[in-house]
This record gives structure tokens, C-alpha cells and sequence, in this order.
């Protein structure tokens, strides 16, 4: 285990981790920490084995319909001299708890990238959210790309007006009070602000509205989330400088440290929820917890048997 892992996400009480940030593991594990429970999956049939050097994406949701846990990946496969471009489509693969392993699945007609080690994803409405960008005649045009966990299909959402052709490495997806939530990030001169859009209507292109102007309280501050009372989750902490190897990078990292706060954006008034923190570890999601049980020879289901079932728009 690296530093400490990437948290992917959480649905029903399940936290998907991936040891990814500081190279190649192929370490995903599923973890309950309600009932103590977790496994780790079985490689993917992607590797840099296989195929050489390439980037990766995860992204981790519920299929209602066979009461399913699953995994997305898409990896893609870097090209040129210096493997700074990548190979469309990518290669997509998917884990379903119930069938204990990956499968490869159609990612034809899929022109998306995504920025390098820094997304975001988010599961809603039975499909997981991405930002992505797609590069023509030398420009960028940003999206959300969605993949629906029962179909196993992608498909696009457009983002606000303003957001679809700024650099895409200055958004992140979450999701925040069960609405679909973007940060948007810029600085001026001296310091580092985030724009909080939200979609009102999930159904609805029309209902983004930009809800908070925030600054984020250092040159890498990070804003994580919203409470239903409208205060946001945010860190505070300094840049601290570049980095020329992994080893370099790795203790920047670690050397980054910050206070996770709760601000109200009302009252301007901040409450140090957690005093001392690594910025990149952090993470704020809805979590509820759960008996559902993971092992070897149910697969995913709830402590009663039952289906979880969930609403889709």
C-alpha cells in the first residue's frame, strides 16, 4: 500500500478504495467498514503487462436491476514519443460483485479523456459521472460523461455554458444534498477561489445554477462538499513547491498538510472539523451505513436478503 489510497466513492454503505495515486497496483478493494468486511478484486485484465504505459479511470456504483455492485475502468492507452497522448476509444472493463470478476465491455464511439491522476467521480440516478473532455481542431470541449451501471452504456450530459470551454484539470464532480455538484476553480493575483455549481433537476440542462462564490482559503485549498444546511467543506494549505521524481513527489504530497473545515458561507464563520490532515487524502460523501455483507459466496446482497432498490429519473 502506497501513502494512502484513492477513496473512489460510496454507495449503500460501501467504500470503493484504489491504491493508484503514486503508480501502478491494480489494487481496488470494496470495504464495508459498518460490518468490518471488505475484498479486494482480482486484477484487471488491463495492466501495464499487457499493454504498456497508460492511464486509468474507476468509477464505482449499483445496478438496481440484478442487485449488483460494480466497478467501471477505463484505461487508456498512452502513444508518442513522450506518452503524453492517449489511444481512443478507451479500453473498458467491468467488475460485478455478483459474477466475481471483470469483463471487457464496448467503449465504440467513445472520443472522452479524462485529466490524469486529479478526477473525480460521483454514482446518481443509477449511473456514475465523470468531467470529461473531448479535443477537436485544437480545442477542448468539457462534458459530464455518464456510465448507467444497468445497461452498461455511456452517455453525455452538458455542463453550464460558462464551463465547456475552460481548462478542464479546473473541474471536479461530486455530488452534494442528492443534487449533481461541480467545483470550478480559478485564481487571480493572490488567491484561489471555487465556483459551486449545482443541478436543481437531475432531468433538467436548464437547472444548473451557480450556488457559492468560495475562497478556498490558501493557494491549494479544496473544496469537498456541501451539508444540507448549505455549509461547505473545504482545506485550507499552501502550495509547497515542485517536485522532479516520484520519491520528490510522493513527500510533497505527505508534506501537504491542512485542516478540513466546515464554512459557513452565510455567517463567514469556519469550524475546524479535522485540525491536521494530508489535503490529498481527504474526502466528504454521503455515507449511510449498512449490513451489507461482501465475501466469497453471496456476492452482494443485503443482510436480510432483500434488494436494495433505488429511484432513477
Amino acid at each position: 500500500m502506497n501513502l494512502y489510497p484513492r477513496i473512489v466513492g460510496t454507495v449503500h454503505g460501501l467504500i470503493c478504495l484504489s491504491d493508484d495515486l503514486f503508480g501502478y497496483t491494480n489494487r481496488i478493494v470494496l470495504w464495508n467498514p459498518s460490518v468490518r468486511k471488505s475484498i479486494e478484486l482480482p486484477w484487471p485484465n488491463v495492466t501495464s503487462d499487457e499493454v504498456g504505459s497508460y492511464i486509468f479511470t474507476l468509477g464505482f456504483g449499483f445496478d438496481a436491476k440484478k442487485n449488483d455492485y460494480k466497478v467501471v475502468r477505463l484505461a487508456y492507452l498512452r502513444s508518442g514519443a513522450d506518452h503524453r497522448s492517449h489511444l481512443l476509444p478507451p479500453k473498458v472493463e467491468v467488475f460485478s460483485v455478483v459474477e466475481k470478476g471483470w469483463r471487457m465491455v464496448s467503449g465504440k464511439g467513445l472520443e472522452c479523456c479524462f485529466v490524469e491522476d486529479i478526477w473525480t467521480q460521483c454514482f446518481l440516478k443509477g449511473r456514475v459521472h465523470w468531467i470529461a473532455y473531448e479535443k477537436k481542431m485544437g480545442r477542448v470541449k468539457n462534458w459530464v460523461l455518464l456510465f448507467d451501471m444497468e445497461d452498461e452504456k455511456f452517455r453525455k450530459m452538458k455542463l453550464p455554458e460558462s464551463l465547456v470551454d475552460i481548462i478542464p484539470m479546473r473541474l471536479f464532480i461530486s455530488v452534494s444534498i442528492g443534487m449533481l455538484t461541480v467545483f470550478e476553480y480559478y485564481e487571480d493575483e493572490r488567491n484561489r477561489f471555487c465556483n459551486i455549481w449545482v443541478r436543481t433537476e437531475y432531468g433538467d440542462v436548464k437547472s444548473w445554477c451557480k450556488l457559492y462564490n468560495i475562497d478556498v482559503l490558501g493557494g491549494e485549498g479544496r473544496v469537498y462538499g456541501l451539508t444540507e444546511n448549505g455549509e461547505v467543506f473545504l482545506t485550507n494549505s499552501e502550495l509547497s513547491g515542485g517536485w522532479q521524481s516520484l520519491e520528490e513527489f510522493q513527500s510533497l504530497c505527505e508534506a501537504r498538510r491542512g485542516e478540513l473545515v466546515l464554512y459557513d458561507p452565510k455567517s463567514k464563520q469556519t469550524e475546524v472539523v479535522q485540525p491536521h490532515g494530508v489535503v490529498d487524502a481527504f474526502f466528504v460523501g454521503d455515507y449511510t451505513e449498512s449490513l451489507v455483507l461482501l465475501n466469497e459466496e453471496i456476492g452482494a446482497t443485503s443482510y436480510e436478503g432483500s434488494k436494495i432498490e433505488e429511484k432513477r429519473e
